[in-house]
């Protein structure tokens, strides 16, 4: 992933839209600058964005606990809408 300050944009391989690419960096933020952000003003990510997210995090070797993931979760919900079912 690559941010580009001075265009404000962000490249992520692999993503099939720029508002993808931007719901993608918002839940990569979350998880490693917290609920200050900064983050994109785009619609609720879609759970095929967070599972892409997930799965390439872990194949980078970032694990996080099923409380943190929890956690996450709730914070997903908070801030961008989105909706976890049981067991996900």
């Amino acid at each position: 992933m690559k941010h580009n300050h001075k265009k404000d944009t962000i490249e992520i391989d692999g993503w099939n839209t720029e508002i993808e690419a931007a719901q993608a960096y918002n839940i990569m933020t979350l998880i490693f600058n917290g609920e200050s952000g900064p983050f994109n003003d785009v619609p609720t990510p879609p759970m095929s964005v967070y599972d892409k997210v997930m799965l390439e995090l872990k194949r980078k070797g970032w694990r996080a606990s099923q409380q943190d993931m929890y956690i996450l979760k709730n914070l997903l919900k908070i801030h961008f809408g989105m909706d976890f079912k049981t067991g996900s």
